[in-house]
């Protein structure tokens, strides 16, 4: 017989990683945010300490499967290459975490969660687009806040909507059950 389901989601980034935890038996998931120090020119050290983290957290809770939201690399405007470079490495560390402790691992566009999680993956057209990447974090918290969920910041609240993501891919009847019409 399988185990039973152990979903950590992850909203990762270089000083804040949102993280929720849930399974889709309905057991309340549990969430918060791994916070480090910028890394500066020591990759080597702020990657350990993610590496460190994450095992941790795997191991403790039991984890059997993750998902972690799929780097976004800007198109048609001036980049962070050292951001990218982070965002990039921290992807490598997830996958090489998960595979060393036998836990599925899978991706998911930020434009594919929203839709599930927010109901959109674009921002109204009244909104400046200086202000959307805003305006999306504070979606995330208030429909955090819909399911009954309080988060600590919008890290937290994307972790949660990676989580809805990923538990209404790996179970029908969670999907049916947290649906637009479960309300």
């Amino acid at each position: 017989m399988p185990s039973p389901i152990k979903l950590l989601a992850l909203d990762q980034s270089q000083t804040a990683t949102g993280w929720a935890i849930g399974s889709p038996d309905g057991t309340p998931p549990i969430s918060g945010v791994f916070r480090s120090a910028p890394w500066g020119i020591e990759e080597g050290r702020g990657l350990s300490r993610f590496s460190d983290w994450l095992f941790g957290v795997i191991t403790q809770y039991c984890i059997n499967h993750c998902i972690y939201e799929e780097p976004f690399i800007p198109q048609n405007r001036v980049v962070d290459i050292d951001a990218i470079k982070i965002m990039l490495f921290l992807e490598g560390c997830i996958n090489e975490t998960c595979y060393r402790n036998n836990v599925e691992v899978s991706k998911v566009s930020i434009n594919a969660w929203r839709s599930r999680f927010l109901g959109r993956c674009k921002a109204p057209a009244e909104v400046p687009a200086k202000e959307r990447t805003a305006w999306f974090k504070g979606e995330a918290i208030a429909a955090c806040a819909r399911h009954g969920w309080m988060v600590e910041d919008h890290n937290e609240a994307e972790a949660r909507g990676i989580l809805h993501y990923g538990l209404c891919d790996l179970s029908a009847d969670y999907a049916r059950s947290t649906g637009p019409t479960a309300r």
